[in-house]
């Protein structure tokens, strides 16, 4: 049901009908909201191609690094599991 109350917009608008006017108001915020993202990115420092590359080879390295020791610890692990437990057991 739509209602002839008036209902006041946070931005200080002078009044807005309760109903069908709801959608004029979320499109409004979506492209007040859409603009202060525009802004705030427009302020962003961001990164030269020297800087990139560095950061990029650091996550590479790092990657590869504890991709290492993920592989060590799945050796080791199978070795004591798989070979040395069942040892244990079977007195070979």
């Amino acid at each position: 049901m739509v209602t002839t109350e008036v209902a006041h917009h946070t931005e200080g608008q002078k009044g807005l009908r309760v109903g069908n006017t709801r959608v004029a108001v979320m499109v409004h915020d979506l492209f007040t909201g859409y603009r202060s993202i525009i802004s705030e990115m427009r302020r962003v420092t961001w990164p030269d191609r020297s800087q990139i590359r560095q950061m990029a080879v650091g996550v590479i390295l790092l990657s590869l690094f504890i991709g290492g020791v993920i592989a060590l610890m799945d050796f080791s692990f199978q070795q004591i599991l798989v070979k040395w437990i069942p040892q244990l057991f079977t007195g070979r």
